[in-house]
C-alpha cells in the first residue's frame, strides 16, 4: 500500500509539473513529462494486476485457496470391516471339547520282569498300606503313574466321534487322576481314574460318543500304569463325562 501512495504522489507532482510547463508555453517539454508520468503509473497498475491474476499464492483470494482443497470424505467411506482377532479366535476355538474318564478298577499289580526300582516302589507301597499310611501309599503310586490312549486301539475308526484322533499321553497327578490302593494278601490292589480331553467331531452328541465307545472297545485304547504290569482287574473302562463344558450323565 505504501508503494502505491509513493507512486501516486510522484505521479501527481509530475503531472502538476507538466501542466505548469505547458502553462509557461514550454508545451513540448511539459507534454513529455505529463505523458511519461501517466505511462509509468499505468504500467505499475498493470504489473500489480498481472501478479494477482498469474497466481502469487500470497495474493490469491480465499475463495481460490478453498477451491484447491481436496474434497472432504468420510473416514469410514469404502472401509472394509474385518473381524477382531479375539472374534476370529473364538470362532476357530468353537469346536466342542469332549472330556473322558478312563479307569482301571481293582487292578492287581504284577512286578514280574519289572525293573528293580519299580519292584521296590511296589513293596514300599504295600508296606505303607499294611501300616495304615494309605494316603502316603496313594501319593507314592500316583507320582509314578503315566497314562496313554491310542484311538487306533478301538475296533472302528474313531474319526466318527473325534476330530483328528491322535495318540495322547500325560503324566498323572492330583489335577487329572485319583488313586486308591490296598493290599490283598501279598498283592497290591490299585484303582485309578484319570481324565483327558479331545475335540469332538462336528455335530456328534453325547449319546453317540458313549455308544461308539461301548460298541468298539473304547477301554482297549487306554493304558494306565507306573511301569508295572497288571495280573488282572475288575475291568478297564472309559466314559464321556463332559461335552462342550456341559456335564454328561450316561445311563
Amino acid at each position: 500500500m505504501w508503494t502505491f501512495l509513493l507512486y501516486a504522489i510522484a505521479a501527481f507532482f509530475a503531472i502538476l509539473a507538466g501542466f505548469s510547463l505547458i502553462l509557461d508555453k514550454e508545451i513540448q517539454t511539459g507534454f513529455v513529462i505529463f505523458c511519461s508520468s501517466v505511462a509509468a503509473f499505468t504500467f505499475w497498475r498493470a504489473r500489480k494486476r498481472s501478479k494477482i491474476n498469474l497466481g502469487d499464492p500470497a495474493q490469491k483470494p480465499l475463495e481460490s485457496l478453498e477451491d484447491q482443497k481436496p474434497p472432504k470424505t468420510s473416514s469410514t467411506q469404502n472401509a472394509q470391516v474385518s473381524e477382531s482377532p479375539d472374534l476370529k479366535d473364538e470362532k476357530e476355538n468353537s469346536m466342542a471339547v469332549a472330556k473322558f474318564e478312563f479307569q482301571i478298577k481293582r487292578g492287581v499289580v504284577d512286578v514280574d520282569g519289572c525293573e528293580q526300582e519299580t519292584i521296590e516302589l511296589i513293596e514300599k507301597a504295600k508296606t505303607l498300606c499294611q501300616s495304615g499310611d494309605i494316603d502316603e501309599a496313594c501319593n507314592l503310586i500316583l507320582d509314578s503313574m503315566d497314562f496313554e490312549f491310542d484311538w487306533e486301539g478301538l475296533d472302528s475308526d474313531a474319526s466318527e466321534i473325534i476330530e483328528d484322533p491322535e495318540a495322547y499321553s500325560h503324566n498323572c497327578d492330583a489335577s487329572n487322576t485319583s488313586v486308591s490302593v490296598g493290599v490283598d494278601g501279598d498283592d497290591l490292589i490299585i484303582t485309578a481314574t484319570t481324565q483327558f480331553a479331545a475335540n469332538a467331531a462336528e455335530g456328534v452328541g453325547p449319546e453317540e460318543i458313549q455308544e461308539f465307545l461301548e460298541e468298539n472297545g473304547g477301554w482297549a485304547g487306554g493304558y494306565l500304569s507306573g511301569g508295572w504290569m497288571w495280573a488282572g482287574s475288575d475291568g478297564d473302562n472309559i466314559w464321556l463325562v463332559e461335552l462342550n463344558g456341559e456335564a454328561v450323565e450316561i445311563n
